[in-house]
């Protein structure tokens, strides 16, 4: 019996190694939630502080590589004092953006965010973004109340991400967010499964994938980072409709309009039933936000990424916007900012993209920060 579980055992092994070495040489077959790698350039070396001002931003004048995952690749990131990704503000009439990481930029350099993009296409309006990955509309409510009455402006343009805005409001309300340095001091079992999805591409591809497939089986709406139930869809749509409105009387109270930019998710494309249930839920409380009255506009860019070819707009494995993504989104986005907006139809550039990789250079980053910090001459033509 002993001989059989040895045997077992070292069956196992060999075959979970066999597996690492696969996914190592194809990353494309790895699983979709792996842990970032990143390589920082400045001190103090993290990621995220918390603020009396916004509940939490990125480190103030931080500049880091980060890696997503393997076949994603590295992309460079720098912010300003403020923790944010804003260092391009070109012109003298101000817009303010905010959202969470698919206005933040998750998978692309500075220079290919959507507010660097606008920015650049648009020298005589600055677009002033404060947006974090993880926030959801009642964190974006609190950045706008902190810098809405400080900035004169006129537009307010608010990034909505359908695949889990709603799960993001509902648990801001229900409880404060976790501090997660303090699940590093958690139990041995907790401590081994952040080692080993740090390390080990077998390992996180099968606790991924069996997760997803054990809620799937569970009947599950939503396969995204925070689980709804069905029987709080209602009451988290009801926040969320409640926390637009009130962005849409401040920014009403403030001389302004407000533009509702809605994000679709990957997982809303591949028919998955449950997002695509909770994806027109909140469509329909967007809508209804923008029906009760007031300057608000919606810009719902799901048809602009379909059109564009959804299979290859996100990421191979993390599945936020890739580079020609974001440009999708922004050309959008201007071309509604000066049509709809300004009454002014004008010519988005074309994309010029560069396909050399990035590599964590921390040298190299102080000429790209150079770059970050002026308009392209043509947009995402900065080689990396």
């Amino acid at each position: 019996m002993i001989k059989n579980a040895i045997l077992l055992g070292c069956t196992t092994l060999f075959g979970l190694a066999l597996v690492e070495v696969f996914l190592y040489l194809a990353p494309d077959y790895q699983a979709g939630e792996p842990i970032a790698r990143v390589v920082f350039c400045t001190e103090p070396a993290h990621e995220r502080e918390p603020s009396a001002r916004f509940g939490e931003i990125a480190t103030p004048a931080s500049v880091y590589y980060r890696s997503e995952s393997e076949a994603d690749g590295w992309y460079l990131r720098a912010y300003n004092g403020d923790g944010f990704r804003d260092l391009l503000d070109t012109g003298g009439e101000n817009v303010i953006v905010i959202g969470d990481s698919y206005i933040e930029g998750e998978l692309v350099n500075n220079d290919r965010t959507i507010g660097y993009l606008l920015d650049s296409w648009n020298p005589d309006l600055a677009f002033h973004e404060f947006a974090l990955g993880g926030w959801g509309t009642v964190d974006e409510g609190r950045a706008y109340h902190a810098v809405g009455g400080e900035i004169p402006h006129k537009l307010v343009i608010l990034g909505y991400y359908v695949g889990n805005d709603l799960a993001d409001n509902l648990h801001a309300k229900e409880q404060p967010k976790l501090d997660h340095a303090a699940d590093e001091e958690g139990s041995l079992l907790f401590r081994l499964h952040v080692l080993l999805r740090a390390y080990s591409r077998a390992y996180t591809f099968f606790y991924v994938n069996g997760r997803l497939m054990a809620l799937e089986w569970m009947g599950k709406d939503s396969l995204e980072d925070q689980y709804v139930p069905a029987d709080a869809v209602e009451a988290g749509a009801a926040v969320t409709r409640q926390e637009l409105q009130a962005i849409a009387d401040e920014a009403t109270s403030n001389g302004a309009e407000l533009l509702i930019v809605t994000i679709p998710s990957w997982n809303e494309f591949i028919g998955i039933e449950g997002e695509q249930r909770l994806a027109a839920k909140q469509r329909e409380t967007i809508d209804a936000v923008a029906a009760g009255g007031g300057r608000v506009h919606i810009l719902d860019l799901k048809p602009v990424i379909e059109a564009g070819g959804y299979e290859h707009l996100y990421g191979r494995i993390d599945k936020h916007l890739t580079a020609e993504g974001y440009y999708l989104a922004a050309k959008a986005i201007n071309q509604w900012v000066n049509g709809v907006w300004r009454h002014r139809p004008t010519d988005t550039p074309a994309m010029v993209d560069d396909k050399a990789p990035v590599r964590p250079d921390c040298a190299a980053s102080r000429n790209l920060l150079k770059a970050f910090s002026q308009p392209a001459a043509s947009p995402m033509a900065h080689k990396a």
